[in-house]
């Protein structure tokens, strides 16, 4: 890339000088562009090509505003306007290439004068692709810690939920399991044409409670375990266990017309956080639902092979569009409405996963998705 220069001044540098200051205007990470009285570009030099999309001789007699994409040019030339009347002035623009591409700069304004005298104004243009980049993931890194540290904080007063429902809940299983007993003792104690109908629906109705009184203890249970997600623990635990716990959960709290079948036969033990794994077909399950609107059928099943085990959750759902495919692990990505996600369900299910040592994979295809974790099992 050349330096255009105007005419030398009489008491311009020297020649040697000058081709000092063009080679390092020439080596500049940034470009330097002069707009001239009648609002042309006559001065051009540094990093060009790279940041425009042009040559030097390309850019000669173009505008400032010109370079810029259409709604960034009323607020640029609105700094243009007092950059005559300050020092220095900088704001965030960006350059629309000949091709389309977009690159975002720093650009810094200052007034100056030519060599005939005349007011100029000075733009440096710095591209800040890398540095927008790095603000992004920051940004990223940070909301993910949040919400895990919220998913963490959801853990804790779900087990303490838990801990306390446990308590009463022993209470109403023991008088229930009393109760029952009684009944069973009258009706012994007692010839059946004085007690009629009403000790059998009693029975029955005393049995129908401490079902549910177990199912709520298992529930809790189960959600007790979920909570215990530590991530990087290494404990032998049974893979299906905590998919079952799982699919109770979802059971307890899934919402629509869906229905849920299960083939968990025994399964070798794997190496990690039983709570973790639970969480992945958690959230498994509920993308499931949500891919299914709601509505449909859901299986889960589990496998144990030579070196591995493998649960897998299908739905009957429209299947995932190829365009989306590639980026489905991405943090923050989501297809859902605003509000209705965070794009970091499987993005966690394949941290979660990785930490295990297992993978996460899938299949789609119109009417069936399956996703698929492996584990190693434990040696």
């Amino acid at each position: 890339m050349s330096l255009v220069l105007h005419e030398l001044a009489p008491d311009s540098p020297t020649a040697p000088d000058r081709a000092a200051l063009r080679a390092l205007i020439d080596n500049l990470p940034d470009a330097v562009l002069e707009q001239g009285e009648d609002g042309r570009i006559g001065l051009i030099g540094g990093c060009v090509e790279p940041i425009f999309g042009r040559s030097d001789e390309a850019l000669i007699g173009s505008r400032l505003d010109d370079l810029l994409v259409p709604e960034d040019r009323l607020t640029f030339a609105q700094l243009m306007s007092s950059a005559g009347r300050s020092t220095r002035l900088t704001g965030e623009f960006t350059v629309l290439q000949p091709n389309g591409a977009r690159i975002p700069c720093e650009v810094s304004l200052q007034p100056s004068r030519s060599s005939a005298g005349s007011p100029t104004i000075c733009a440096v243009f710095r591209d800040i692709s890398t540095r927008r980049a790095l603000e992004a993931d920051l940004r990223r890194a940070q909301q993910i810690a949040t919400e895990r540290e919220r998913l963490a904080t959801i853990g804790q007063l779900t087990a303490g939920v838990a801990h306390e429902i446990n308590n009463p809940l022993a209470y109403v299983k023991g008088n229930l399991g009393s109760m029952s007993e009684l009944v069973q003792d009258l009706r012994r104690a007692m010839p059946a044409n004085h007690l009629g109908a009403a000790s059998e629906e009693l029975a029955q109705m005393l049995r129908e409670c401490l079902e549910g009184v177990d199912r709520i203890a298992a529930i809790v249970q189960a959600l007790k375990g979920m909570s215990r997600n530590r991530p990087n623990e290494r404990v032998r635990f049974d893979p299906g266990r905590a998919a079952a716990e799982a699919v109770m959960v979802f059971r307890g709290a899934k919402q629509g017309n869906c229905s849920i079948a299960c083939d968990l036969p025994a399964l070798p033990e794997v190496l990690g956080s039983p709570g973790a794994l639970s969480q992945v077909i958690l959230n498994l399950l509920e993308n499931g639902l949500d891919a299914m609107g709601g509505a449909g059928a859901l299986a889960l099943n589990g496998e144990g092979r030579q070196e591995t085990v493998c649960i897998s959750v299908e739905d009957s759902g429209s299947g995932i569009p190829a365009e989306v495919a590639p980026r489905i692990y991405e943090p923050f990505f989501t297809t859902k409405e605003a509000g209705k996600g965070t794009g970091l369900g499987l993005y966690i299910c394949h941290q979660l996963i990785e930490l295990m040592g297992g993978e996460i994979s899938y299949r789609s295809g119109t009417g069936r998705t399956t996703f698929t974790v492996e584990l190693p099992i434990a040696r």
